[in-house]
């Protein structure tokens, strides 16, 4: 769970930054939530 934090962390700041680094965020996090 801890793990699935820092991702979600890394795509709000992403979020602030750019979209297109956000879809790279978002597959991460998918692919997280289909581990967790």
């Amino acid at each position: 769970e801890r793990n699935n934090l820092n991702v979600v962390l890394t795509f709000e700041l992403v979020d602030r930054s750019g979209q297109q680094c956000v879809l790279v965020q978002t597959t991460q996090h998918q692919e997280a939530l289909q581990q967790g």
